[in-house]
């Protein structure tokens, strides 16, 4: 697969500069639910307190989410549709543009969609600040922030701030702890916190997303209150490989440096609904001066009634039409997608129509993710119903705590409601029930203190248990067997050092159930695997495979003929070596060099004579003094489309 940004960093996070509260907490319900511990929250229901839009953080978004056969998210009660419209290059590093459905209320939201009212694309990448009214004597500039980074439709990671109440305009020691229970990652700042704020984000596999400066303005807000923004300027991968946002107003082109390119264009210059969207390979053509897409370029094309996006036809020339005069239609000349929503953003997807006569019903529970003005009922977890009369039940946990900096009564705190990262309770279209716990431990006042998942607990009463470790890695999971099946619990588990960001999600070992252990090493700067020690082999010898690695530069197509590197270079696994029948001392055969197997991998001339977008050319397998290659081609889009076997005898790849 392609790479689009959201699968790269895969999290989509929100970070609040609110008080710094241990995710500790009282399974509660909203009000009106029939008391503390019921997790079925009610529907519907009048807005608490007031329609005061400052005074209260915004809901969580979504860890993660949990997708009905119809493709509705029952986290968020939102229809989850992506479609790539056009890409370019390999999965390593190639680049892709995704028309994403993004039905979002624009009171909770207010954001250009960049596709028309209902959709957007993966490189709408931004960082969000809602300013929130506080009550707190060290905060005099009576607010506070909460900042939402939207880098993946697939869930979200939440930060406080621990400087409560302290962030203004001159701020510039902020620090923030992660109190979501998903994926390990960090948030930093530099400058201060009114024009000068530039924050940099690092995922739990060590890529850094940066984002311009608060105070550029190029982040257009369409609705909602007290709210500013900052896109994306760039990302790092561990490996090396660079995207570069650049934008004039709007988002104008992504490059990478592995050579390739989207180009996007606008219906007129201050708009932000994109018309047409191409990829280009720089290691063939130079990047237009007026960065407009080339007439023979591969691309995918939009038309639009006002801001509703009526047509998509991709790279393939296959056509998507969407309609909205009866709910919300997509139908593709393919036919391969065909299905009529019904709802709201606020509301939820409460109908799914197919083409094949079937449909989907669906019930929302709804919670209040704060007291006090300004808040309203949000989705999390219901029912879905198909046209037989089968349903299934997804229900979500929904925790609280109190926070001193919001405003209150006296005698009173406020409280600020989360749901769990994913569902407590599943019950499927055959009366199965499965339980997920999210409790990892409990406190004195028996409240609990919420983590990631801590247990799944099956229909049959078999129950998997994890443990982890400082960074959220699993580092032990138990599974115990159904009660009276006489079977005996069994564990794995893992080590996670967490040397280095590049390294913190990669396991130094690992044990399975029969206690066998499978040793690994890594490079401390991108990742890359070192060594793998299997578990030993009958004959008590470990099988272990050395890995090298190297930097290497693209080489991009310049004005006026020949090649030039790219500015930053790509980590690439060069060479495996593994012994086959003696054990492996060093980086050595203790049977010498005889009982060695060399694999390297080769990405084309590094001397400038042809564009190169670092794409494998070809594998050499060499042992016994005989070497077995096989080589691949490419065409423009980075699309494989030749192979040829070791029996051609090659003994290089063009």
């Amino acid at each position: 697969m392609r790479v689009g940004m959201r699968e790269i960093i895969g999290l989509l996070v929100l970070f609040s500069g609110l008080c710094p509260e241990p995710a500790s907490a009282q399974n509660i319900g909203a009000e009106g639910d029939g008391g503390v511990g019921t997790n079925a929250v009610p529907v519907g229901g009048e807005t608490p307190g007031g329609s005061d839009c400052c005074a209260a953080p915004p809901a969580i978004p979504p860890e993660r989410l949990a997708l009905s056969p119809g493709n509705v998210d029952m986290r968020s009660g939102t229809y989850t549709y992506r479609n790539v419209d056009v890409a370019i290059g390999d999965a390593a590093g190639g680049l892709s543009f995704e028309r994403q459905f993004d039905w979002v209320d624009p009171q909770n939201d207010g954001f250009a969609r960049n596709l028309g009212e209902m959709f957007s694309h993966n490189w709408n990448l931004r960082i969000v600040e809602s300013r929130i009214k506080t009550a707190s004597s060290d905060n005099p500039g009576d607010y506070d922030f909460q900042m939402s980074v939207m880098v993946n439709e697939k869930g979200g990671t939440t930060f406080r701030s621990v400087n409560m109440g302290r962030y203004n305009v001159d701020a510039t020691d902020l620090a923030f702890f992660e109190i979501s229970n998903d994926a390990y990652s960090t948030l930093t700042m530099t400058g201060k916190g009114n024009l000068d704020a530039v924050y940099t984000y690092t995922s739990s596999n060590g890529t850094k997303v940066y984002f311009e400066p608060m105070g550029t303005n190029n982040c257009p807000i369409l609705s909602g209150p007290s709210k500013r923004c900052a896109y994306v300027s760039s990302i790092d991968r561990p490996d090396g490989t660079r995207y570069t946002l650049e934008y004039a107003g709007p988002l104008k082109t992504v490059t990478s440096n592995r050579g390739y390119a989207i180009l996007l264009e606008y219906d007129r210059p201050t708009s932000y609904l994109v018309t047409k969207a191409c990829v280009i390979n720089l290691a063939l053509r130079t990047m237009p001066a007026d960065k407009r897409c080339p007439s023979d370029a591969r691309a995918a094309v939009y038309s639009y009634s006002g801001t509703f996006l009526e047509t998509a036809v991709d790279a393939s020339g296959v056509q998507y039409r969407i309609d909205k005069s009866d709910g919300v239609s997509f139908r593709d000349s393919a036919n391969t997608t065909s299905v009529r929503l019904t709802g709201s953003p606020q509301d939820g997807i409460t109908r799914q129509d197919f083409a094949d006569g079937t449909h989907i019903d669906y019930e929302w529970d709804t919670y209040y993710p704060a007291d006090g003005p300004g808040t309203r009922r949000v989705i999390a977890g219901g029912k879905f119903t198909d046209g037989s009369g089968h349903s299934a039940t997804v229900r979500y946990g929904i925790y609280g705590y109190t926070i001193p900096q919001l405003p209150h009564d006296a005698g009173s705190l406020p409280v600020m409601r989360m749901p769990t990262p994913g569902p407590e309770t599943v019950i499927d279209q055959l009366g199965r029930i499965t339980r997920y716990d999210y409790c990892i431990a409990r406190n004195a006042d028996n409240s609990c203190a919420l983590g990631p998942i801590a247990s799944i607990t099956a229909s049959e009463g078999d129950i998997r248990e994890f443990t982890y470790g400082n960074n959220r890695n699993i580092v032990k999971t138990v599974f115990k067997p159904k009660p009276d099946s006489g079977a005996s619990n069994r564990q794995t588990t893992a080590v996670y050092p967490c040397n280095t960001a590049a390294t913190c999600d990669r396991p130094s070992s690992v044990t399975d159930f029969n206690g066998n252990t499978t040793d690994y090493s890594y490079d401390g700067v991108h990742g890359g695997i070192l060594t793998e020690a299997g578990p030993a082999g009958p004959n008590g010898i470990r099988p272990v495979k050395r890995s090298s690695w190297a930097q290497r530069h693209a080489w991009l197509k310049q004005e006026g003929g020949g090649f030039v590197r790219a500015s930053t270079a790509v980590w690439l696994l060069t060479e495996e070596r593994t012994c086959r029948t003696t054990a492996t001392s060093g980086d050595a055969c203790t049977g010498g060099s005889a009982d060695e197997v060399v694999t390297t991998y080769d990405y084309g001339p590094d001397d400038g004579s042809v564009g190169n977008n670092l794409l494998l050319r070809g594998v050499a397998v060499s042992a016994d003094g005989r070497t077995q290659r096989t080589c691949y081609g490419y065409d423009a889009a980075g699309n494989r489309v030749s192979e040829t076997k070791p029996r051609a005898g090659l003994t290089a790849c063009p």
